[in-house]
């Protein structure tokens, strides 16, 4: 199964064939800094060419052996729509899932506030 870190092992002439053969407009891959050869940005757009919706990756974290994003923006233009994610305490297949204890994981936590994103103005500073 290829992952996308794989594409760090890809050697320079390979990765321009790589990315020679990947329409750029969809798929954006960083070809030098920390997020060299990894993925930092994704689009899907009409047939028209608009953007229906985006991401970019602005960082990377290693967890528990995986690379796994940071902080990523989703934006989906034509709904007005941005949502910033700082993943900080994220887990990699915890152990207590792996162990299959799955326990209370998959439930909201009773001091949990919902908020209807479709209806929510952050604060201003």
């Amino acid at each position: 199964m290829f992952v996308f870190e794989d594409m760090l092992l890809i050697d320079q002439m390979a990765m321009r064939e790589v990315l020679s053969r990947t329409d750029k407009k969809v798929l954006t891959v960083a070809l030098n800094g920390p997020n060299a050869g990894r993925v930092i940005g994704q689009r899907l757009r009409t047939p028209q060419g608009q953007d229906v919706w985006s991401v970019e990756i602005d960082e990377y974290q290693t967890l528990h052996g995986y690379i796994v994003p940071r902080r990523v923006k989703l934006r989906a233009p034509q709904e007005k729509l941005e949502l910033r994610l700082k993943l900080d305490r994220a887990a990699v297949n915890p152990t207590n899932l792996m162990a299959g204890k799955t326990g209370n994981c998959f439930v909201r936590p009773p001091s949990g506030q919902e908020v209807d994103l479709a209806k929510y103005t952050p604060p201003q500073p």
